[in-house]
């Protein structure tokens, strides 16, 4: 290696002469570490502080504001009645946001299926044995009631790798078939280890944020006691204070002062004596404010369109970007999160009510973001512009235009009876025109 080299590799990592990479370099000294947030700080946080509550909420709630719709094209209207009646009665959706929050906040939680005539808690649950009216209730149990336990260490080939084969809930050994689990901020596997398998909490990382932000809002409110300062100019004041007596005569005198001011409006001074009012200049508190409130809601990877209901700022800024990314963030969720054990629990629950698993049965989460007239009156020409467009080079006959309006509701007045009036039509009209 060249000196020239080694010179250039050295300036890479120190300059002596502007301390960067010494012991003169601040930066060197920075670190991140482990610090622990406990259960009990993590649950004052989410009773005392609204902004805390507001980042496990807001995205628990939109995850599920619309639900799922389902989709199984054998079923008939009846039936899927019949399911969606037995979801709210046995509170499934409730139980799946309490499920997630405390998720969120802890970083575990499970619900407990009871499916009755299905052997012990502790044995495997048979989809088999699973009979119509056996499920019956719903628990909902934060990682705090309920521990991991024997762990699969032994298989790596198994999917239940490295993860409970049963849960201890008050000394009793639950399966984990038995349960729908939701974790917190997903964990490396190491971690999770520590962390006794179960992820970790979305105010951890968001931590240090939350608490400079509140900071910053208590402070403020501190500052507005010291908005108007008066001050009054006393001639001899330290001698009077070298003294009990000066003391107590200065207090009496201006006790005397304030009262005469409470009941006239007016000050009354000595002629030696000076009065002033010192305002305190808020200029730039409020910009500070902003930029606290941008950083949590970042951390917290939630809009502050959202979260703090803050208009968007800037130049031709609608906070339309943030929304969308917002949106797609909580449709990945809604599927990362909430499908894996929705999907468990539609094998018992549809077992239960029909006795069986529709081989077509799907649900879908409908999406969030909503059209105003404006814009949905935009789409609806633009879809019958190209349905013309379609049906005029003969590429789709105009009963499928029909069904498709059917199915989007958009007319009441379309039904089943004139979609088959409608194809009557169109097959005589074909007819006529093949003996044409």
């Amino acid at each position: 290696m060249s000196k020239s080299e080694a010179a250039q590799l050295l300036d890479t990592l120190t300059n002596v002469a502007a301390g960067l990479g010494t012991d003169k370099d601040k930066r060197s000294y920075s670190r991140f570490a482990f610090s622990d947030v406990s259960d009990a700080e993590l649950e004052a946080m989410y009773l005392s502080d609204w902004l805390s509550a507001a980042i496990v909420d807001i995205p628990v709630n939109d995850m599920t504001r619309k639900w799922r719709e389902y989709s199984a094209p054998s079923l008939d209207d009846d039936q899927i009645k019949q399911l969606k009646t037995a979801e709210q009665k046995i509170l499934l959706r409730p139980k799946v946001v309490d499920a997630e929050k405390w998720a969120r906040l802890y970083g575990g939680a499970v619900i407990l299926m009871g499916v009755e005539n299905t052997g012990e808690p502790h044995e495997p649950l048979e989809l088999d044995n699973v009979k119509e009216g056996s499920l019956k209730f719903l628990r909902v149990l934060d990682k705090q009631f309920i521990q991991p336990s024997d762990i699969n260490t032994s298989n790596p080939m198994d999917a239940s790798f490295l993860m409970p084969q049963t849960y201890s809930i008050n000394g009793v050994k639950v399966h984990e078939s038995r349960v729908l689990r939701f974790d917190g901020r997903r964990l490396p596997q190491k971690l999770m280890q520590t962390n006794n398998y179960w992820g970790a909490s979305h105010l951890r990382t968001a931590y240090e944020q939350i608490v400079d932000a509140q900071s910053a809002n208590h402070t403020i409110a501190s500052l507005l006691f010291e908005s108007k300062l008066d001050v009054i100019s006393i001639p001899r004041l330290t001698e009077l204070l070298s003294s009990p007596e000066g003391s107590d005569s200065l207090i009496a005198r201006f006790r005397l002062a304030d009262t005469i001011k409470s009941v006239n409006n007016s000050l009354l001074l000595d002629s030696q004596e000076k009065f002033e009012r010192k305002a305190t200049n808020f200029g730039g508190i409020s910009d500070v404010q902003k930029n606290f409130m941008l950083v949590s809601s970042a951390a917290a990877r939630i809009p502050a369109t959202r979260l703090y209901g803050q208009a968007a700022q800037g130049l031709n800024a609608s906070g339309e970007g943030q929304k969308d990314d917002y949106y797609d963030m909580i449709s990945s969720a809604q599927n990362d999160d909430l499908r894996p054990p929705l999907d468990k629990f539609d094998e018992v629950f549809l077992r239960s009510e029909l006795g069986e698993v529709p081989d077509d049965w799907s649900y879908t989460f409908p999406p969030l973001d909503q059209l105003d007239e404006l814009e949905q009156a935009q789409v609806d020409k633009a879809n019958a512009e190209t349905a013309a467009i379609y049906t005029g080079i003969g590429a789709i006959d105009q009963t499928v235009v029909v069904k498709q309006l059917q199915d989007q509701g958009t007319y009441e007045a379309i039904d089943d009876e004139y979609v088959a009036l409608l194809e009557g039509i169109s097959q005589t009209t074909a007819v006529g025109e093949g003996l044409d």
